[in-house]
């Protein structure tokens, strides 16, 4: 997205997808807090695309959607690591030709975390779209909000991606690594929120 920040919505670009080992690694990945302090997740732009009111859904994959098929599964946690149930994730993305769905909810939802913090969000690895003279790397949208704690707005990117080194918004710190199991890509990302 562009460059606009909101409140969270509580109730055609080359090399899309393409194989998943074209930009993708194999192997283990993961991110969260493996001490008992975790870093609070970068903020980043809420762009210009986000709309309130997606559906409760934890799979964003309807028929007929093209693209590569991805699994996002993690956590969310507080500064001292523990896990916040209950809290709210809004994912919205492009589609795996870099296009937003303006007019409805497609490739957008919302879910609550379980008892333990968890949650897991079927997709696909979204496109990358021209923004000004150059393209934004692939990226998901997210919004994390707990109780009356903090809203954190913030953007997950794809390892390997050929734009991420030009990309102003970019970091390593809100990066996936996804791995190939089985006919999908699956990725780990804890998010660490103040509560």
């Amino acid at each position: 997205g562009g460059a606009s920040m909101g409140q969270a919505g509580l109730g055609g670009s080359p090399g899309a997808a393409g194989q998943p080992s074209q930009y993708y690694q194999t192997g283990s990945s993961g991110a969260g807090g493996s001490s008992d302090r975790c870093v609070v997740t970068r903020a980043d732009i809420e762009g210009p695309f986000f709309s309130s009111g997606s559906p409760e859904r934890t799979n964003l994959r309807e028929a007929g959607l093209a693209g590569q098929l991805l699994l996002v599964r993690g956590r969310v946690l507080d500064p001292s690591c523990a896990p916040l149930s209950g809290a709210l994730l809004d994912f919205w993305q492009a589609n795996d030709a870099g296009a937003y769905d303006n007019q409805g909810f497609r490739l957008r939802g919302h879910q609550i975390t379980d008892s333990s913090g968890r949650f897991e969000m079927r997709t696909i690895v979204p496109g990358r779209y021209l923004n000004g003279n150059q393209f934004r790397p692939a990226h998901l949208h997210v919004k994390v909000a707990v109780g009356g704690g903090e809203l954190l707005t913030t953007q997950l990117y794809f390892e390997g991606d050929p734009f991420n080194g030009v990309d102003p918004w970019f970091s390593e710190a809100t990066m996936l690594r996804p791995r190939l199991e089985g006919n999908e890509l699956a990725a780990d990302y804890d998010f660490t929120v103040r509560a």
